[in-house]
């Protein structure tokens, strides 16, 4: 199971917050808008991470979250900013 937190604000850093603890091992992969938007990792330990990207633009922006290389169902986010 997956939990999500999601700020994001024009020309602020955004953060999304990932709680992947009760997801058993695996890799984690981030693309923000098809990878053209670069973003930063910060493993919190415990399966948690935090994730950070600047929008430079003023446009929607689709956060897609991979686990194991496969879609993780339901969640890609969208972030107007």
């Amino acid at each position: 199971m997956f939990f999500f937190l999601l700020y994001a604000v024009y020309l602020i850093i955004c953060f999304l917050l990932v709680d992947a603890s009760n997801a058993g091992e695996g890799q984690l992969e981030i693309a923000v808008n098809d990878g053209e938007v670069p973003n930063q990792v910060q493993v919190l330990g415990n399966g948690k991470c935090l994730i950070s990207f600047m929008p430079e633009l003023v446009m929607p922006h689709v956060v897609d979250i991979k686990f194991n290389n496969e879609n993780v169902v339901g969640k890609q986010l969208h972030a107007v900013i």
